[in-house]
């Protein structure tokens, strides 16, 4: 892509804030398949860094990435985003 777009809506995301970044295995019945879980102060540095300002954030009950052994890292709820480009497309938020 040549372009940003100008809006970026992101419905489910694991964030976090008592790690950083990390990769588990989340249980799907049948299969186990990778799951990242993004640290959130992290993540959202990384979208303000290339350009985008947070509007708004939801928690979404309907997902959740629970990890034995290890509770005080798992995800109970998982987080909505809404971001917008900035006005001047760069990666200095006026937030």
């Amino acid at each position: 892509m040549n372009k940003l777009p100008k809006h970026v809506l992101i419905s489910r995301i694991p964030l976090q804030d008592k790690t950083e970044t990390f990769v588990t295995l989340q249980n799907g019945g049948g299969t186990f398949y990778p799951q990242y879980v993004f640290n959130r102060n992290s993540f959202l540095k990384e979208m303000r860094e290339i350009g985008y300002e947070l509007i708004d954030e939801w928690s979404s009950l309907f997902d959740k990435c629970l990890i034995p052994f290890h509770r005080d890292k798992s995800v109970y709820a998982y987080t909505g985003l809404y971001f917008r480009i900035n006005e001047d497309g760069k990666g200095n938020s006026k937030r």
